[in-house]
């Protein structure tokens, strides 16, 4: 059994993931990482409800600006990408959280993707055929594929992986024996979609208000109204208005009636995945209960091996940050340990307590998670 824990907060567009998470991650000092298709590209903010310049500058966040906007960033590159990210944060529990339902499989599912890499010029050709014709052909080779008629990012992709192999993206899919990480995965769901509509019109209202044609008409100087980003959910849309095709009224009431039936197709693709758990968004003492999900995953309430690094720091520093009940059962099992012969008295340099782990190696090399976890490091 993996033993590694790894918390995911999803959901579809508009439910607060993006601030809860920063709240959360800077309670429990966890590794932040975007699990988001389009805010990977630089330069796309403000329709990608980006988080801002001053909240990543409050807490890290990972895997946000990492590509360029005329550059293809597969799925293989981003489970490489926060793979390596873990790998090099031995210290910190990661949080994943966004809304690109295949991002967050592939890393919890340890989904096996072959890193197949672009091909421009095939991806030129494809581009010249326009959105329609290519997601005609699309359809045609893979009926039952889930890309939405608009997305021509993935379309593009999905026709390139296509006649570069000679199958459909989701053959190449294939899941690994056992999955990479103990997963802890949350959603946020609205009540109604009714509520979840209000979301979405008062954020892209809101969005607007802070440039967002502005932000169209830079990127489109910058790199040409015909990229493929430019046509996605939001921009594309703008793009007509600038283009005098539709009014700022009619390109905004298309806006949130595409993001609402993008935010269904999120929730179907969610309610699929095994063993998450849902919250309602709106509740009062949402960021509680969430709190005691984490907490339980932190002090092997949620089965996590890893959590037995509790029983080992006795440091009031992280003590104090956790319920009474669990500062007891960390102390007894630190007892217990001790009495096994797997703990002993010394100073030796340990800002811990003045413990040292002896005998299990395994432990030992895991000791930082909590030490910067609870905040000792």
């Amino acid at each position: 059994m993996p033993d590694r824990p790894l918390i995911v907060l999803c959901g579809p567009t508009a439910s607060g993931k993006s601030a809860l998470a920063i709240r959360l991650a800077e309670r429990y000092n966890l590794l932040l990482i975007s699990a988001d298709s389009r805010q990977i590209y630089r330069d796309f903010d403000i329709g990608t409800a980006k988080p801002t310049a001053a909240e990543q500058a409050h807490w890290p966040h990972h895997l946000i600006n990492v590509a360029d906007p005329g550059d293809t960033y597969t799925v293989a590159q981003y489970q490489q990408a926060v793979t390596t990210l873990i790998n090099a944060h031995p210290n910190q529990v990661p949080l994943l959280v966004g809304g690109t339902g295949l991002y967050i499989q592939a890393i919890t599912e340890g989904l096996q993707i072959p890193a197949i890499p672009p091909h421009p010029a095939l991806r030129d050709q494809l581009s010249q055929l326009g959105q329609a014709h290519a997601y005609a052909l699309l359809n045609a080779a893979e009926p039952e594929h889930k890309i939405h008629a608009n997305d021509a990012v993935r379309t593009l992709r999905a026709l390139e992986i296509l006649y570069v192999t000679g199958q459909p993206p989701s053959a190449l899919k294939a899941r690994a024996t056992e999955p990479p990480y103990q997963s802890l995965i949350v959603g946020l769901q609205p009540a109604s979609m009714a509520i979840l509509e209000t979301r979405i019109r008062q954020r892209t209202q809101a969005m607007l208000a802070q440039g967002w044609i502005e932000e169209v008409q830079q990127l489109q100087a910058h790199y040409g109204a015909d990229l493929p980003l430019l046509q996605t959910l939001g921009y594309g849309e703008l793009g007509r208005y600038l283009q005098g095709e539709l009014s700022l009224l009619a390109a905004t009431e298309l806006i949130v009636c595409h993001t609402r039936q993008f935010a269904k197709r999120q929730m179907t693709w969610f309610r699929r995945t095994p063993n998450l758990r849902w919250f309602d968004m709106s509740a009062p003492d949402l960021e509680a209960r969430l709190c005691q999900q984490i907490e339980m995953v932190l002090s092997d309430g949620g089965g996590t091996t890893s959590a037995k690094l509790l029983w080992l720091c006795p440091a009031q520093a992280g003590l104090h940050k956790l319920p009474q009940h669990i500062q007891r059962s960390g102390q007894n099992n630190r007892l217990r340990l001790s009495r096994q012969g797997q703990l002993c008295k010394g100073d030796n340099g340990c800002n811990m307590g003045k413990l040292r782990l002896v005998r299990d190696r395994d432990l030992t090399q895991r000791l930082g998670w909590h030490r910067l976890m609870l905040g000792n490091g």
